[in-house]
C-alpha cells in the first residue's frame, strides 16, 4: 500500500508560545518529498484541519531540515531492521547488509544523536523571529519579552510604589 499525502514537516523557527515556521511537503509513506509552501504558524491554533498563520516564500532552512529529520527517521528504521536481522540470522551466516547488531546500535545511535542536533539547529534569530512576529501581525514586544524576559520590558514600573 502507497501512503502519499500533505503534511507539515521542517518546523523551525520557534519562538515558544508565539509561532512557527513549518514547510508543506507531498510525502511519500510519511517521508517529505517534495516542499509545496512554507508557513508561519501560530501557536494554539492548530487543529486536525486548519491553523491560523501567514504564508510566507519557502524557507531553505525548513526544507533543509525537514528532508534531514525526514533521512533520520529513515536511518532508524533501517537500523532497527538491521537489528531485526543480525539478531536473528543462523549461526555462521553474514547479514547481506550492516556489521550485525553492533553497526545497528552505531546507526540508531548516529540517526537519533542527528535528529537531536536538527531540532536545536531551528531556533530562529531575535532579527529573524521580530521579522516573522511582524508578518504575522503579533505584537513584537512578545517576542521581545521571550529573548530579554519580562521585566526588561516595564522600565517605567520603578516610578510607582
Amino acid at each position: 500500500m502507497i501512503i502519499t499525502g500533505t503534511k507539515f514537516y521542517g518546523r523551525v523557527d520557534q519562538v515558544p508560545g508565539l509561532f512557527n515556521v513549518a514547510t508543506k511537503f507531498f510525502h511519500l509513506w510519511y517521508v517529505p518529498v517534495i516542499p509545496l509552501e512554507t508557513w508561519i504558524i501560530l501557536h494554539g491554533t492548530e487543529t486536525a484541519e486548519s491553523f491560523r498563520g501567514q504564508k510566507i516564500g519557502l524557507s531553505f532552512k525548513s526544507i533543509m531540515l525537514g528532508w534531514l529529520r525526514g533521512a533520520a527517521v529513515v536511518g532508524m528504521i533501517a537500523a532497527i531492521l538491521q537489528g531485526i536481522a543480525a539478531y536473528n540470522r543462523p549461526p555462521g551466516k553474514p547479514v547481506p547488509w550492516g556489521d550485525g547488531l553492533g553497526g545497528a546500535a552505531l546507526l540508531l545511535g548516529a540517526c537519533v544523536f542527528f535528529y537531536w542536533v536538527t531540532t536545536k539547529l531551528g531556533q530562529p534569530s531575535r532579527k529573524r523571529a521580530m521579522w516573522l512576529a511582524e508578518a504575522v501581525g503579533l505584537d513584537k514586544r512578545l517576542v521581545a519579552e521571550y529573548y530579554d524576559g519580562p521585566e526588561q520590558l516595564n522600565d517605567d514600573d520603578g516610578a510607582k510604589d
